[in-house]
């Protein structure tokens, strides 16, 4: 073999030998290099923010309704017929809403000598949820001050009695600004001594969404 090709040969050897531990050095330390700088981009950027309530999602509601109300109080028992003014909001989801009524029904007949004329200021929490598409089930309860006026022979009295009150209904949409349906309420003194006994009313509501 020739004496200078074998040495040649060797010298190669070592340099590739030697160059190789730097190499790999160099790989480790750019690779070190970029996860260091990956951390540093990692800590500088914002903690997300917490979730806030889309506005967009929460709907303001609005309406009347037509009522028919059977009133049982102490002076005899009536039918009353009235409407209904009413505004909603959604509280964090259109499956529950917080209402307020508005009702005023005119004089019905207990006797020749009697009638009684009845208002209601109503808050209540109602469920709705849906049975179809765009058909929901309304279910809710609250808090009523109804005042009953009493008159007898052209003598009025009113009494304000604070009532729990009940309600399920039926609502179809028609379109996202628009439904109409019906909902009947029951309505129970919270006072013994009250001048009314207690209410039973069916509605048929006409709501519009903002």
């Amino acid at each position: 073999m020739d004496r200078s090709l074998f040495t040649k040969g060797i010298l190669i050897v070592s340099f590739l030998v030697g160059i190789s531990p730097t190499f790999v050095y160099a790989q480790d330390e750019t690779s070190f290099d970029n996860i260091v700088r990956e951390m540093k981009a990692t800590l500088a950027e914002p903690l997300p923010r917490p979730k806030t309530i889309d506005s967009d999602s929460t709907r303001v509601i609005a309406g009347a309704a037509l009522v028919g109300n059977y009133v049982n109080a102490n002076a005899g028992s009536a039918m009353l017929s009235g409407f209904d003014l009413h505004l909603g909001v959604e509280l964090f989801s259109p499956q529950w809403v917080a209402e307020m009524n508005l009702r005023s029904f005119n004089n019905g007949r207990v006797n020749s000598a009697t009638s009684v004329s009845l208002e209601d200021y109503d808050l209540q929490l109602v469920h709705q949820n849906d049975l179809q598409k765009t058909v929901s089930l309304r279910v809710g309860g609250g808090l009523s001050a109804q005042y009953l006026k009493t008159s007898v022979n052209g003598n009025s009295t009113t009494d304000t009695t604070p009532c729990f009150v009940a309600l399920i209904g039926v609502d179809k949409a028609f379109s996202p600004k628009f439904s109409i349906g019906p909902d009947v309420s029951y309505r129970l003194p919270l006072e013994s001594d009250s001048g009314e006994k207690s209410s039973l009313d069916a509605s048929l509501r006409v709501n519009f969404y903002f």
